[in-house]
């Protein structure tokens, strides 16, 4: 399930949790609010890194379009500059899989992220009740 797809899920998970730390005695409230707005921080930081990447994805592929349009007319042109060519492909490749990879590494890390900061405020609120 991702952000896109439903994007207000986690937001009313947040605002569920804040509306809940309000209920609590005097100075667990306060504790509850703070760990929700690192909570929302760190997601707001999340989601900057993910549209990074979006964009750092999207410029790699302007050039691999680009490149794939000069190789055309450079194998017609001369063979010589076939193999810069390729190589700069490669490379490119290469920034796309290494783009890949983090995105997979964000993607798979907020499951985990997700299930932490949930333990870490139900532990909170167990040890104040």
């Amino acid at each position: 399930m991702s952000t896109a797809e439903h994007p207000d899920a986690l937001t009313r998970r947040i605002e569920q949790l804040a509306a809940a730390s309000s209920d609590d005695p005097e100075g667990e409230g306060a504790a509850v609010a703070a760990l929700v707005g690192a909570l929302r921080a760190e997601i707001g930081a999340v989601r900057a890194e993910l549209g990074s990447l979006r964009s750092e994805t999207g410029a790699v592929r302007s050039d691999l379009d680009g490149l794939g349009g000069r190789l055309t007319g450079s194998v017609a042109a001369s063979r010589s500059e076939t193999g810069t060519l390729v190589r700069r492909v490669a490379e490119l490749s290469a920034r796309v899989d290494g783009v890949g990879g983090r995105v997979e590494d964000v993607r798979n890390g907020l499951p985990s992220l997700t299930r932490e900061l949930r333990e870490g405020l139900e532990t909170r609120s167990e040890e104040h009740t």
